[in-house]
């Protein structure tokens, strides 16, 4: 069966937090976040997710919407890849910016997360065994594995609050840590 990318399903949600959220740029007591949906022919189904923060990016949670339905249904018409590796290197070539030239790193990020579930599903490859590229034959070892990976976000609340977040993340296992 044709494993063609045939739609695209686009969800905003508002997800609140339990406690407000403080750092140098806002402070936020719920996010808005993109879901992503693709949809093979087959019915296989992939899902990827972006936060736009028009602080971060300049993206917004309609930039996002309108690069996602525009900009990126364009590139992904006619989306077949033959096998893995060639949707790893379809999704390499995904555009950063739209042609107004502004930054769209959420909007792909959504894209190329959906993509990589609904394929990593449909030819049966674990997404934790590419991370970095590393493990398909035609890859070899990427720049982006010396980029730093961030397992935790610690905000800037009251100090003892912070240590004690700390002490959680590290004692679940969180490693990499953003201040």
């Amino acid at each position: 069966m044709s494993n063609r990318l045939v739609e695209l399903q686009l969800y905003h949600l508002h997800l609140p937090f339990r406690s407000q959220f403080s750092h140098a740029a806002a402070q936020r007591r719920g996010t808005d976040t993109i879901v992503t949906a693709a949809l093979l022919a087959d019915g296989t189904i992939g899902f990827g997710e972006g936060l736009p923060r028009k602080y971060v990016t300049g993206e917004t949670v309609d930039s996002v919407l309108y690069n996602i339905s525009d900009t990126f249904a364009r590139c992904l018409k006619n989306l077949e890849p033959k096998t893995f590796p060639d949707l790893l290197d379809f999704a390499d070539n995904l555009p950063y910016q739209n042609e107004q030239n502004q930054t769209i790193n959420v909007a792909r990020c959504c894209v190329e997360l959906a993509l990589l579930d609904a394929y990593g599903k449909h030819f049966n490859s674990n997404l934790s065994g590419i991370a970095g590229w590393m493990g398909y034959s035609g890859f070899t070892r990427s720049a982006n594995l010396n980029n730093i990976r961030v397992s935790g976000v610690l905000d800037n609340s009251e100090p003892h609050k912070l240590r004690k977040r700390f002490q959680l993340m590290r004692w679940f296992g969180l490693r990499d840590f953003k201040l």
